[in-house]
């Protein structure tokens, strides 16, 4: 939790941005380490449902460094341009085990890890609304490289992957080209040590240093 307020707070002190909790049990635990250890709590915007979700939004758009934090952000939202240049995704976005799912799971390998993707995606999606817009994106859960291990993102995804070590986030911010360069072939270093050429999908994994969710 402390990563993700850094992340906010140092790196993008005067943008907008989202937080996919997943749940509201890593939003409330988030909420609760704010205001305890936040220098700019009031810039972080909670609901507890669809109303309170859509009265956040619309105050998010009067102010210039809001962040909006919760589950049920992956899909619906239309945060283009400075409504949102950066996503933090503190949890893999793994879909419910229902029925359906299990269905799924025995008729089509693979279909899980697949669906995780798209949702992975959507998320992005909420900050890249068109050709030259740009989010810088962060993953916090370590279980995001199990799943690019085992189920494949797509290339323009993929080739945009960075690498920040987590107990001291010490490597620059990137900088404002397009997270989406169409037609940038160039693939980013593995390891940051300077300011990189290309927006950069951000892991900020480190084995010894797990989240506390």
């Amino acid at each position: 939790m402390a990563r993700m307020i850094t992340l906010c707070e140092e790196f993008h002190p005067d943008q907008r941005g989202l937080i996919h909790t997943g749940n509201f049990e890593i939003t409330n635990s988030f909420s609760s380490y704010v205001w305890r250890k936040s220098k700019t709590p009031r810039r972080y915007l909670f609901y507890k449902n669809s109303s309170e979700k859509e009265k956040q939004l619309e105050k998010m758009k009067t102010m210039s460094n809001a962040v909006l934090v919760g589950p049920s952000l992956l899909e619906g939202l239309d945060m283009k341009d400075d409504l949102s240049r950066f996503i933090i995704f503190a949890k893999v976005p793994y879909p419910a085990i229902d029925e359906y799912a299990k269905r799924k799971m025995k008729l089509q390998p693979g279909w899980y890890g697949m669906k995780t993707i798209q949702s992975v995606m959507q998320g992005i999606g909420r900050g890249v609304r068109h050709k030259t817009d740009w989010c810088t994106v962060y993953f916090m859960d370590s279980c995001f490289n199990q799943l690019f291990s085992k189920t494949r993102a797509p290339r323009f995804i993929s080739e945009r992957f960075g690498k920040m070590m987590i107990g001291n986030i010490s490597a620059p911010p990137p900088d404002e080209s397009g997270l989406f360069d169409y037609e940038s072939e160039s693939k980013p270093e593995p390891t940051v040590s300077a300011k990189p050429k290309q927006k950069h999908i951000w892991s900020t994994d480190d084995p010894d240093d797990d989240l506390p969710f």
